[in-house]
């Protein structure tokens, strides 16, 4: 009996340190992984963005009636999002933030009385964009983050005319003032863009809608973006475990 009982815990003892081998030896294999494949890749949220921001589009889409046939006195920046598909993830990532980051801006505008979009909608989308932008900037390494909380602006005229937007959204219309880091191209070409259409007309209903169509549009692009990204991804990973 004592030495059936002794079996029984050796064992017992044998599989517990079976167990924390397997567990040892993966975690080692994620670790190692993580080194090659940079913290990027490895950042678990970023496969959730394609459910997000299609979540964005739609919302850009049925806060409004049909979007407009008229077109931007803007071009669109085709060649920014070429060059960006060249560079590291790192790169692409701080890229998408940054876009979402001017997106935003350009709903922080002195006039929005034209507008007639479902203001619930508008603000779900808006609050959408911040959670995609915190969840990025997570995913990119300490000295390319932004403060996306504690930058403070004058009041604007989204919080002042939407009674119930989240105080996150507010976070993120005052991340404007972050800009200044943001690519110099990418920055002047949603200057250009505020500029032409918003402080031209003094915001007209037209104007805004122009504002939305481009809107959606940049959205398309950065998903395009972020699904070669987790494509990278999972390609390294099939080359990078045969190895490990």
């Amino acid at each position: 009996m004592f030495i059936q009982l002794s079996l029984q815990l050796a064992l017992i003892t044998i599989i517990i340190i079976f167990i924390s081998i397997i567990m040892s030896s993966w975690s080692g294999l994620f670790f190692v992984l993580c080194s090659v494949l940079t913290p990027a890749l490895c950042c678990d949220w970023v496969r959730h963005f394609g459910r997000l921001n299609g979540e964005s589009l739609n919302l850009i889409q049925n806060m409004g009636g049909p979007l407009t046939e008229q077109q931007s006195p803007v071009p669109f920046p085709y060649r920014l999002y070429e060059h960006i598909h060249k560079e590291k993830v790192e790169a692409q990532l701080v890229f998408i933030r940054d876009s979402l980051i001017m997106i935003s801006d350009l709903y922080d505008h002195d006039n929005l009385t034209s507008v007639t979009w479902n203001n619930i909608t508008m603000e779900h989308f808006l609050s959408n964009i911040h959670r995609q932008t915190v969840e990025l900037n997570s995913c990119v390494s300490s000295n390319r983050q932004v403060n996306l909380t504690s930058v403070t602006c004058k009041n604007n005229t989204v919080k002042d005319s939407l009674e119930n937007v989240t105080r996150q959204t507010e976070d993120l219309n005052r991340c404007v003032l972050l800009k200044k880091g943001v690519d110099h191209k990418l920055r002047n070409y949603y200057r250009r863009l505020t500029r032409r259409t918003l402080d031209h007309t003094g915001g007209s209903a037209a104007s805004w809608e122009l504002i939305r169509k481009e809107t959606k549009q940049h959205l398309g692009h950065l998903d395009v973006l972020m699904n070669s990204i987790t494509a990278s991804g999972a390609a390294s990973r099939r080359r990078s475990t045969p190895t490990q």
